[in-house]
């Protein structure tokens, strides 16, 4: 397991960090790409939009694919590997001064819970997921993330969430946060007050939930994959559900004909609305 990993310091149940995950030169090559990208438009607020996100927040914070991104995902890979994968993923959410602090939420509704997703779930895998990680790049202060559901000292609260009253904890520019992805691990990021935060996220879930929808991480093959077109391909790849594991879909039909998209998943929730008992 990830946790028996010494680099990996535990601040409550279900949260860890790991302090200079990513050096000062990785970081310094991931800030100097972003500044360079930026550079390229006139307004700077244009820069990192992405209308089509369906949460408003993200919608000027979006970073463009970075192939120079695959060797971190690799190195979290590894650090997962063999019981916990990560989807592929190559992009930075970005924060600046005067944008407000991310707002509180839970990275995934829960086991068997598609009627609640209230976007594309391009994956399968939102509902599936175990622990939420994040890698963070810049040179910005503050902007800690905290857990309201927390208290100071780690344990659960026996008492309602309190955003200002609850754990907090400082990731710097080279560390990587791990927590869980369900309640009572809802969280939140505060304000920076100086640089740029580029926060690099992704999500993982344990092998036996895997959908199927993409390769779980080969040891023997991902590192080794360097040319700029197959990671592209890689990452832009979705596969039908059950091409690399064998499923059932909540609906209770077999996974290998038809395979449950996120059609399959709308047919779901209508049932759930009509108060079928069987989903």
């Amino acid at each position: 397991m990830f946790t028996d990993n010494k680099n990996f310091e535990q601040l409550a149940e279900q949260v860890w960090v790991w302090r200079n995950f990513v050096t000062e030169e990785e970081n310094n090559q991931i800030m100097s790409i972003m500044k360079e990208y930026e550079s390229r438009f006139s307004e700077k607020e244009d820069a990192f939009k992405f209308e089509d996100q369906a949460i408003d927040w993200y919608k000027d914070k979006t970073g463009p694919l970075m192939v120079e991104l695959k060797p971190i995902w690799d190195r979290i890979s590894f650090a997962l590997y063999p019981e916990h994968y990560i989807h592929p993923q190559l992009f930075v959410n970005v924060m600046r001064p005067g944008d407000e602090g991310m707002f509180v939420h839970a990275d995934s509704p829960g086991m068997n819970m598609e009627h609640n997703l209230t976007q594309l779930d391009r994956w399968s895998t939102c509902c599936r997921l175990s622990h939420g990680i994040v890698t963070y790049f810049g040179d910005y202060t503050n902007g800690e993330i905290f857990y309201p559901n927390l208290e100071k000292d780690g344990s659960v609260k026996e008492r309602p969430g309190d955003p200002f009253d609850c754990l907090e904890v400082d990731v710097r520019p080279g560390d990587l946060a791990i927590h869980g992805a369900t309640h009572p691990w809802e969280h939140g990021v505060r304000k920076i007050t100086s640089g740029t935060r580029y926060a690099y996220s992704n999500f993982c879930m344990e092998l036996e939930h895997a959908p199927g929808t993409y390769e779980l991480f080969n040891p023997d093959k991902h590192p080794h994959m360097t040319e700029k077109k197959d990671i592209i391909d890689w990452v832009n790849t979705v596969y039908p559900e059950t091409t690399f594991c064998k499923k059932k879909c909540i609906c209770g039909q077999s996974a290998d004909f038809p395979y449950c998209d996120n059609t399959h998943k709308i047919i779901n929730k209508k049932k759930q609305e009509e108060g079928n008992s069987d989903i």
